[in-house]
C-alpha cells in the first residue's frame, strides 16, 4: 500500500532546507551547559528558525529520548473552530520522512471532535525538522487546538491514551506570546524602549505567571484580554497533558523577542516553558 505523506508547506526560510544545514544549526545553538532535568512537555515558540530556532531547541532538548512519540499541538485557530488533526502516514522534512503514531491519531480522533488538517501553517510544521533531529526513531501526532478550555481538557485525554498504550510520549505545544507594534496593530503603549519593557515586564510576564501557576482559567483569560499569545490552545493542551500525567513541576527555562535579535517597534515574545516530575 503507498504510504501518504505530507508534503513541506512553508517556504524556504522558516526552517534549513538540507541535512547538513539543520545538523550545522542545532549543533551550533546546542546549550553548553543544559539543565540537568528532563521533562515530559515543553512549550516552545514557533517564529522561524532564524528568529526563535535557538529557543525551541533548547526546550525540545529537554524531553526525554526515551519518547517513543511525541504529540505536536499548535494552534492559530479561533475559538469557534474544531481541532484540527492530520491523519496522513508521515511527513516531509529535510531529513527524510517523519511517520505519524497512526494508532495514537486514531485514538484521538475517536474521543474528540476533529477535522483533518490541511491547511499550512507553520505552528506544527516548524518544530519537525528540529525533532526529526533530536530523536530519529520517534514517532509524531499533528493536532492544532483552540483557544478554549476544552483544549485542556484534549489534554487530559491525550495523557490517559498514552497510558493505555503503555509508551514514553511527551507533547511539544508551539505558541509565541505578544505580537506588538504597528505590524500587528497593537501597540497600547506607543513605540520605543518603554513598549518592549511592557511586553517583556508586563504583558508577557503575566501569561507566563499564569502557567508557572498551572491555571488554565487564567491562562486563557490573559491571553484573551492582553492579546498576549496567538496559540493559547497548544498551552491549555500542553498543560492538561501535563498535570494528567503528573508533570507538575513548571519550569520558565528562556524567555526573549524577536527585537533582542532584529530591533524594531514591531515585535513578537517567544517563552520555553518545561513540565517535569516533581
Amino acid at each position: 500500500m503507498t504510504k501518504s505523506i505530507r508534503k513541506r508547506g512553508l517556504p524556504p526560510g522558516w526552517y534549513p532546507d538540507t541535512r547538513e544545514a539543520i545538523q550545522t544549526f542545532v549543533e551550533e545553538q546546542r546549550q553548553k551547559n543544559p539543565p540537568s532535568f528532563s521533562c515530559g512537555a515543553v512549550v516552545v515558540p514557533h517564529a522561524g528558525w532564524y528568529f526563535s530556532g535557538s529557543l525551541a531547541l533548547h526546550g525540545l532538548e529537554l524531553l526525554s529520548k526515551e519518547c517513543k512519540t511525541l504529540v505536536v499541538i499548535g494552534g492559530h485557530l479561533s475559538s469557534r473552530d474544531t481541532p484540527r488533526i492530520m491523519s496522513r502516514d508521515g511527513v516531509e522534512t529535510p531529513l527524510g520522512v517523519l511517520p505519524v503514531d497512526g494508532e495514537f491519531t486514531q485514538k484521538i480522533q475517536q474521543l474528540i471532535s476533529w477535522v483533518e488538517d490541511e491547511e499550512v501553517d507553520n505552528t506544527v510544521e516548524v518544530q519537525l525538522p528540529m525533532i526529526h533531529y533530536l530523536f530519529p526513531a520517534v514517532q509524531i501526532v499533528w493536532l492544532r487546538l483552540p483557544p478554549s478550555l476544552e483544549s485542556y481538557r484534549i489534554g487530559k485525554t491525550i495523557a490517559r491514551i498514552a497510558r493505555e498504550l503503555g509508551y514514553p510520549c511527551g507533547v511539544v505545544g508551539s505558541t509565541d506570546l505578544t505580537h506588538y507594534g504597528p505590524n500587528y496593530g497593537f501597540v497600547p503603549q506607543g513605540v520605543g524602549k518603554a513598549a518592549l519593557g511592557w511586553v517583556k515586564e508586563v504583558n508577557d510576564k503575566m501569561l507566563l505567571d499564569a502557567i508557572q501557576r498551572r491555571d488554565p482559567e487564567e491562562i486563557l483569560k490573559r491571553a484573551h484580554q492582553d492579546y498576549s499569545a496567538c496559540s493559547i490552545g497548544a498551552v491549555l493542551g500542553t498543560l492538561g497533558f501535563a498535570d494528567e500525567a503528573g508533570y507538575t513541576r513548571v519550569h520558565l527555562i528562556e524567555y526573549a523577542t524577536s527585537a533582542d535579535r532584529y530591533p524594531s517597534h514591531s515585535f513578537v515574545g517567544y517563552g520555553v516553558v518545561g513540565f517535569s516530575s516533581p
